[in-house]
């Protein structure tokens, strides 16, 4: 039988809380990218921005920024769009890095930056949490 509608949601068995992670086995990275595919975002001037299952990517930027390397992710009302602020480790840097981006700029098929954003950095966070919480019972 196949489980993976169950990626990402909780559930209780015998009064515990179980949240349902797709990062247990080796294939289990390709599973996590069929639910959570590369997706491609454009400004009307034509530059794309990238979402993959564990990293964003702008055409301004020299590389993209890992999920896994960011410290805080903080939204704000600005004026044109809402500012998404990433601070994020860089390797060989003592002190995250600030990265100002507008992903209301930025759309695709499944809609803009920003949502798309928050639905899979939230996948990301659950896993983390998930992977963490097993390391600590197995502790």
């Amino acid at each position: 039988m196949d489980y993976r509608f169950l990626l990402g949601r909780a559930f209780k068995l015998q009064d515990q809380t179980y949240v349902a992670s797709a990062l247990g086995r080796a294939n289990d990275v390709e599973i996590v990218r069929a639910y959570f595919p590369n997706a491609t975002f454009r400004k009307k001037d034509g530059s794309e921005a990238t979402l993959a299952f564990d990293r964003i990517k702008l055409p301004e930027w020299d590389a993209p920024i890992l999920f896994k390397d960011i410290v805080s992710a903080q939204l704000q009302e600005a004026w044109p769009k809402k500012r998404l602020t990433l601070t994020h480790q860089r390797e060989g840097q003592a002190k995250p890095v600030k990265t100002k981006l507008y992903p209301g700029f930025f759309v695709g098929e499944r809609g803009d930056l920003l949502a798309m954003f928050s639905h899979y950095y939230s996948r990301h966070k659950t896993a983390e949490a998930t992977s963490q919480t097993q390391t600590e019972v197995a502790a």
